[in-house]
């Protein structure tokens, strides 16, 4: 068997991300890895060279995956005159992204971060671009008078990744950071209207 066959690799990943979703990222090792990729260890570790870089590298596609969603949404035409039109599309927005982080980031990541703390690290340096995306976005709101004008854009995108970073470090199931997210990015909304 190839290391270098994608198919191969594809598999080892898909595995290693089946087993951190549902086992977390101390319920596995590399030998159940292995068996779940169908591979001997041997030839795993020249696929994966660590557990952690297994890790790291399901992380970051996770991560990247739902940023890319929210930056999608983020560089968007929206119709800021119609406020209710605009209000919904924000909102749905919010849910997607939400619901796309529910999926792994609010169990799994905390995790992440205390058994290898230089994948917060890289994982911060990724969202840094989705940040100014949606800090010019709520700069875009408040230019069209969607947001009152006293409200700070850069105070918003504070709001939004520490009550972001604040569920996750909770250790919310699924839905219990849905659902508090969601309330919670409704609050803000509520707030910083016109």
């Amino acid at each position: 068997m190839k290391v270098d066959n994608q198919h191969v690799q594809q598999k080892v990943f898909d595995s290693a991300k089946k087993l951190l979703f549902t086992r977390g990222v101390k319920g596995w090792n590399t030998d159940m890895l292995a068996r779940e990729a169908g591979l001997a260890k041997n030839t795993l570790y020249k696929i994966i060279g660590s557990k952690e870089q297994i890790v790291e590298a399901v992380a970051m596609a996770q991560v990247r995956e739902n940023a890319e969603s929210a930056a999608s949404f983020l560089q968007t035409e929206i119709d800021w005159a119609d406020k209710q039109k605009s209000l919904r599309a924000v909102r749905t927005a919010l849910e997607r992204f939400t619901a796309n982080m529910s999926r792994f980031e609010p169990v799994v990541l905390p995790q992440i971060y205390l058994q290898y703390p230089g994948v917060e690290v890289k994982i911060n340096a990724l969202v840094k671009d989705l940040t100014l995306l949606a800090h010019d976005f709520f700069q875009q709101a408040k230019d069209n008078g969607f947001i009152r004008p006293e409200v700070d854009p850069e105070v918003v995108m504070d709001m939004v990744r520490a009550m972001v970073a604040h569920y996750i470090q909770q250790g919310a199931d699924k839905s219990q950071f849905e659902d508090r997210v969601k309330k919670a990015f409704d609050y803000v909304l509520q707030g910083i209207t016109a």
